[in-house]
């Protein structure tokens, strides 16, 4: 099935769709299975942070990490791989929790060129570099989008958060989605 539109909406899963400001402390006992992706590192922001493998709610909009300091791989999009796969991986971060900035609160400021590195479960590196930088209107985001690979029939890593001004009923009114490819 198709995600819904809304999609971005970063759901929590939870009762309330407050992430938790409270940072892990067990980073470093962190694992997933061997060819899921488990670190981030984008060394331009300072960012180094788990994925947590996540799914989609009731009304098929994607998952969001419960706390603010980590990333969230979308389960329906591709893994990290070295065979010739088409698709992107879509990591989901935060953009802020109520009172603190989160793990993405900077990717809108990245730039063409920027590194980004995936460790797997098996610790194997994925490099990638940034192609481009886009914010979109919640409303108009087509979520096949931050899915899709910036290099059509390539591999690709998209990053995607919130933006824009933000409603206490509907959310933020933005997307940004930050596109990498490979580094070859």
């Amino acid at each position: 099935a198709a995600l819904s539109k809304s999609a971005g909406a970063h759901s929590t899963g939870g009762t309330s769709d407050l992430p938790s400001e409270t940072k892990p402390s067990d980073i470093g006992s962190y694992k997933v299975a061997p060819d899921l992706p488990k670190f981030i590192k984008i060394p331009s922001l300072g960012t180094y942070a788990r994925i947590r493998p996540l799914g989609v709610n009731s009304k098929n909009e994607i998952l969001a990490p419960t706390n603010i300091y980590d990333t969230g791989w979308y389960n329906g999009s591709a893994k990290p791989s070295n065979t010739k796969t088409s698709g992107a991986l879509l990591i989901d971060g935060h953009v802020s929790g109520p009172t603190q900035p989160g793990v993405f609160s900077k990717i809108k400021n990245m730039h063409e060129g920027d590194q980004i590195q995936i460790q797997r479960g098996d610790d194997q590196l994925f490099n990638y570099k940034v192609v481009k930088v886009q914010t979109y209107d919640v409303n108009t985001l087509n979520m096949a989008t931050a899915l899709t690979s910036v290099k059509l029939g390539e591999p690709g890593l998209n990053l995607i958060t919130c933006n824009g001004k933000y409603n206490s009923s509907t959310g933020y009114s933005q997307r940004t989605i930050v596109f990498a490819v490979p580094v070859k």
